[in-house]
């Protein structure tokens, strides 16, 4: 067991990584073989978790379709064995029993992805000296109401993630842990009260006691790095940040995490087109299409496995029969889940989830929603005014609408801002400057559609 006191200096991390690295992760996304090893025949599992419907905290709009985009993806890769459990359905019982499950079915060579879209938190440790900052993280499930002590406890701690992991290694697997959440850090870019109201994936309370007994040891709590030798993580933001949630045009409210981990992993990471997707690849795809999507304003955690080269590190590889898709250009990328497909097996999962059919047909992917430039721009006036818009000539298509119905752009009369979501894109603009304004605006959104199928890296050189 190792020390507590003598952990290395590590930035501290975001809920994401906390909840299976005592804040300390030190892994990068899970490879389908392990560096130096033949290619292992080991099968892919997932349990996929996505909350919006808080009873007692704020809601949340993008979770629940983030993990339903993700269930395409996996399914479209071939994995079968996945659980998804949504909103109500994710009760600290019914998703410890899921936890428990699929860490139980996990062979050795497996790789067991495991993606949480909803609230995090933070609260006074349970394990002194577990955490350097003396606060745990926890990620909080749908019944949970700081204010009621029975309520209190629906949630998972950070150190029971650690306990899942450490099972699910113990039989020779390995554990993709995506988490788009956070802790509830302080720090996020200033927003414009005039623009949309911004909704960030954590919430900050005063703990009160709970009647949660938690599933994790001591020894769980204490563990360090290097007691994980395959797991990997993707967090959504650092420990120090908020982690908003996005508008992508043609979809709808999302993570970017979420978003950018289901593109890359349907092909879009394959960045040197050689058929295999590595950790270096994922990671550089995840990041900058992240920072894209979030208008610069979420840093994502990324950390490599210790002792892996992340160039050869290979998450996805075609010749070993998972079906990997590119996206051509012009050519939307699944953005939500086909309809369902009655399954064939006989077993029946834990109760409070749902199992995945197999794999449908690849035609149903034709009706997922672009993220392409082709919808209108919705446009609005701060004082409700949609006569503004009349009599404007632009080459594209634009709808005006309510300032409170999810618009593209706001544009202030009064101060002669134009604002999209809590950002001032553009001062001193009078209604004859509009049209070059939203059509710019239509120009972002191509280059942000573009840019997620096929991200360019930037480089700046000396002089």
């Amino acid at each position: 067991m190792a020390n507590p006191v003598k952990r290395p200096s590590i930035p501290r991390r975001c809920a994401g990584v906390a909840f299976a690295m005592g804040m300390l992760a030190q892994c990068g996304p899970a490879a389908f073989a392990q560096q130096g090893a033949p290619p292992r025949a080991g099968e892919m599992r997932a349990l996929l978790v996505g909350i919006d419907e808080y009873q007692y905290v704020p809601r949340l709009k993008g979770s629940a379709a983030d993990i339903r985009d993700l269930e395409s993806t996996l399914r479209n890769l071939g994995v079968r064995d996945l659980r998804v459990m949504l909103n109500g359905a994710a009760t600290r019982g019914s998703l410890l029993v899921e936890m428990d499950a699929i860490a139980q079915r996990a062979q050795a060579g497996d790789t067991v992805f495991l993606s949480l879209s909803g609230h995090g938190a933070q609260e006074p440790e349970r394990v002194k000296g577990s955490e350097p900052d003396g606060m745990d993280e926890v990620f909080l499930l749908a019944g949970f109401d700081p204010a009621s002590r029975e309520r209190n406890g629906e949630k998972i701690l950070d150190k029971e993630f650690n306990h899942f992991v450490k099972k699910v290694e113990e039989r020779g697997a390995r554990v993709l842990f995506v988490a788009d959440t956070c802790s509830g850090g302080g720090l996020a870019r200033s927003v414009d009260p005039r623009g949309e109201e911004m909704s960030y994936r954590a919430v900050k309370y005063t703990a009160i006691a709970d009647n949660l007994t938690p599933v994790s040891s001591r020894t769980d709590a204490l563990m360090s790095p290097a007691d994980f030798k395959a797991s990997s993580f993707l967090a959504a933001v650092d420990k120090q940040s908020k982690a908003p949630e996005i508008r992508v045009a043609g979809v709808g409210y999302r993570g970017a995490l979420s978003y950018a981990v289901a593109r890359g992993l349907e092909g879009a990471a394959d960045l040197n087109g050689d058929g295999r997707i590595t950790t270096a690849e994922l990671f550089e795809y995840t990041r900058q299409v992240t920072y894209q999507l979030s208008d610069q304003r979420q840093h994502i955690v990324t950390v490599g496995a210790e002792g892996k080269d992340a160039a050869q590190d290979v998450i996805v590889q075609m010749d070993r029969g998972i079906s990997v898709q590119g996206i051509e250009p012009g050519k939307p990328p699944v953005g939500q889940a086909p309809p369902p497909v009655p399954s064939t097996s006989s077993q029946k999962p834990p109760a409070g989830s749902t199992q995945s059919p197999p794999p449908a047909p690849k035609a149903n992917n034709a009706a997922a929603p672009s993220p392409a430039a082709g919808a209108a721009i919705r446009v609005a006036s701060l004082d409700g005014q949609a006569s503004h818009f009349s009599g404007l000539s632009l080459q594209i298509p634009f709808q005006v609408v309510a300032a409170n119905d999810s618009p593209d752009m706001v544009w202030d009369p009064a101060k002669r801002d134009v604002l999209v979501g809590g950002d001032v894109i553009a001062r001193n603009i009078s209604r004859n400057d509009l049209p070059s304004v939203i059509e710019r605006m239509a120009a972002v959104r191509l280059l942000k559609a573009r840019a997620t199928r096929s991200p360019q890296a930037i480089r700046v050189n000396p002089d």
